[in-house]
């Protein structure tokens, strides 16, 4: 008899930790996957997603580049492969880097491109990187600030509010820098003001 009270006392803690895992992961918002090579990947819950989603409502999203925000690790990995090489921004989060597509992502710390930044020869809204700020200004018109330098690294910079202003501040960013107010642009950083967590 107590041999069958082991067994029974048994299966039902094993079936409430399972049970404990299963709720506790659905209670989690960011979902950690594992892929082939042992990293992890996060994925964010669908509500979360779905809640990124829902801030992007203006055309410029459904440019090629800029789609990406919103996206997760795992969307963009699925899509296009493991990253070439993996950094940690100061700020926190990881920067994906992509030198075919001459492209490196920044991830929020829920594992959400936040920030795109392309080098030489990306394209975004009809421009490209190594083009001069007057070749940029000819499609995108005159910017919000610039071209000037940058006083704390000696770059050139341009740059373009897209989107809804809050507190002087363009819901999307595009930052244009070179070494050079005359010389070919260097990089475009993309930063998507919108996004929070």
């Amino acid at each position: 008899m107590n041999k069958k009270i082991y067994i029974i006392t048994g299966i039902v803690l094993f079936l409430i930790i399972i049970l404990f895992f299963v709720f506790r992961k659905e209670e989690n918002d960011i979902d950690p996957v594992v892929d082939d090579k042992d990293d992890v990947i996060y994925e964010i819950s669908k509500e979360r997603k779905r809640e990124i989603e829902e801030k992007k409502d203006k055309d410029f999203y459904e440019e090629n580049i800029i789609e990406y925000l919103g996206w997760t690790e795992k969307d963009f990995v699925e899509k296009h492969g493991r990253p070439d090489r993996v950094t940690q921004h100061y700020l926190g989060g990881e920067v994906f880097h992509y030198e075919e597509m001459n492209m490196s992502l920044l991830f929020s710390k829920e594992g959400v491109v936040s920030n795109i930044s392309l080098s030489s020869g990306a394209e975004v809204l009809g421009v490209e990187v190594g083009m001069t700020f007057n070749q940029i200004k000819e499609i995108l018109g005159e910017p919000t600030y610039g071209p000037d330098i940058d006083e704390h690294d000696g770059d050139y910079f341009m740059n373009y509010f897209l989107g809804d202003k809050t507190e002087d501040l363009g819901e999307l960013e595009l930052w244009i820098s070179a070494d050079e107010r005359d010389g070919k642009t260097t990089r475009i950083d993309i930063l998507w003001k919108k996004y929070s967590k």
